[in-house]
């Protein structure tokens, strides 16, 4: 029985075994301490402002409220669509849309930017004009949002609210603080709390959406303006060494301590021969 004890507690202290040639061969991987070096640059990194918890839910309330008249100017015009398909299908019968009136754009969406693709173009339309120089070309704006131009000169975006947690890859939103910081009119970045994605595109009809920008002289957006003073204001650490305010800056180069397994010529020969 003492035999047995002893025999387990020599096989659990093994580090490990195999069979190699008809013997058993006792092997232990040895480790050798390592330095790693990670080059630290701190103005590449660009912080979304902080919203507090009730801020976020108020952003959320006060924009849904904002974008209810879309979401019905959108469901009349989904019901023509709907009526003229049907009456399409039959052609004996009666035009079924001419009961039906053209519904009235509603004027709030003079003042709002919707989806991914049309923020994006407004903001680069009123971004400085450091970043608008002859030897910089700039995206072509397609012919699908020509009407940015025209109004960032008469209403510029102030806030762009994105519902950053429900939107993936994250890397598709990281030029969004960057258009913000540069922007000849200050803009204010908001990312919403998680879940805001299907409340907006529930209170607009518009499935998917989760970016929405308010330009200023929005109707029924002064409590939403007012709030908009408790975020602060979008920093780019990189954009600041620029010109005359430019200063060197020293490399920061930091040192991770981590292990690496040793390993012999043989061992190495052993691997590549199996």
């Amino acid at each position: 029985m003492q035999y047995c004890i002893y025999y387990l507690t020599m096989s659990a202290q093994t580090p490990s075994s195999k069979r190699k040639g008809g013997a058993d061969v006792i092997t232990e991987q040895k480790r050798r301490t390592v330095f790693r070096p990670v080059l630290d640059n701190p103005h590449t990194k660009v912080l979304w402002p902080a919203v507090s918890a009730y801020d976020g839910k108020l952003f959320v309330d006060l924009l849904c409220s904002i974008l209810q008249p879309v979401s019905t100017y959108i469901d009349q015009k989904t019901k023509i669509k709907r009526h003229k398909k049907k009456s399409s299908d039959f052609t004996s019968s009666p035009d079924l849309t001419d009961d039906l009136p053209k519904p009235a754009r509603p004027d709030v969406l003079n003042y709002l930017t919707l989806g991914f693709n049309p923020t994006t173009f407004a903001l680069e339309s009123q971004t400085s004009s450091i970043y608008a120089q002859p030897s910089y070309i700039g995206p072509t704006t397609p012919t699908t949002a020509p009407s940015s131009k025209k109004n960032s000169k008469k209403h510029p975006i102030m806030a762009v609210f994105i519902a950053r947690s429900d939107i993936t890859p994250a890397i598709l939103l990281s030029h969004f603080p960057l258009l913000c910081a540069s922007s000849s009119f200050p803009v204010k970045l908001v990312q919403l709390p998680k879940g805001s994605l299907a409340l907006l595109a529930q209170a607009t009809s518009m499935p998917g959406l989760g970016i929405v920008a308010i330009r200023q002289g929005c109707p029924d957006a002064g409590m939403l303006f007012n709030a908009l003073e408790r975020i602060e204001d979008v920093v780019v650490p990189w954009t600041e060494f620029s010109g005359s305010r430019s200063v060197y800056e020293t490399v920061n180069i930091k040192q991770i301590v981590t292990s690496a397994p040793i390993v012999n010529a043989s061992s190495k020969k052993n691997r590549e021969d199996d």
